[in-house]
């Protein structure tokens, strides 16, 4: 049997149940249903995540077949309906790659923009900006090509960037500003890179030797 002061304890613990139990109550399904909505976005990720690396295994697929319409609408299918997946923006890179290589200029560039509006990864965004700029200096639209190669380029691919400010450069006729940018990229390569000899010779083409001159491409005006 309890002794009188258990006991009292007991009671008080049944008048404080009585008053507060609805409050009780009302907390425990609050965070149940948060621990629910917690545990079962994660399971939704996970799903989607499963997902996407499906549609990226069928993607590479279509892939393989060459075949422009099929790709760009793969694509298309993951962006749509994985766009935070990291599968996403390498679909849109890889459609936009080979479209441009089909001759598919708006589609790829299409995919392109995608990519530098939707990615979070930077090294993607960074391919994204040089292979659009790029395509836009094929254009003949060089404002607009080196004005993305100033945005958001990874330090990773500074040389590639560099290299192709200078081609753009070198188009409009600036020696000066396009061997500088070619020793910027020469500077940014490391070790054994496979463009660093192809950068030397457009380098050792327009003469000057091997340091920058006093102009440097970041001053110049497109």
């Amino acid at each position: 049997m309890y002794d009188l002061e258990e006991q009292e304890k007991v009671d008080a613990l049944k008048a404080w149940w009585k008053e507060n139990q609805r409050r009780v109550l009302a907390f425990v399904v609050v965070a149940a249903i948060a621990y629910a909505a917690v545990t079962g976005w994660k399971s939704w990720k996970q799903h989607q995540a499963e997902q996407a690396a499906e549609a990226f295994a069928a993607f590479q697929k279509v892939v393989a077949q060459a075949d422009a319409s099929k790709v760009l609408a793969a694509a298309l299918g993951i962006e749509q309906s994985s766009p935070a997946s990291p599968y996403a923006a390498r679909a849109a890179l890889t459609s936009a790659q080979m479209l441009l290589g089909l001759g598919k200029t708006a589609e790829a560039q299409s995919q392109f923009e995608w990519v530098i509006n939707h990615s979070e990864e930077v090294a993607l965004q960074s391919l994204a900006h040089i292979r659009l700029a790029g395509l836009l200096a094929d254009q003949k639209k060089f404002s607009e090509a080196l004005a993305l190669l100033d945005k958001g380029i990874d330090a990773a691919f500074a040389g590639m960037a560099a290299d192709l400010r200078g081609d753009i450069l070198l188009a409009q006729d600036k020696t000066t500003e396009a061997r500088d940018a070619y020793r910027a990229a020469l500077a940014a390569f490391e070790g054994n890179h496979p463009l660093r000899q192809v950068v030397q010779l457009k380098a050792d083409a327009l003469g000057g030797g091997n340091e920058p001159s006093k102009t440097s491409s970041a001053g110049s005006k497109p």
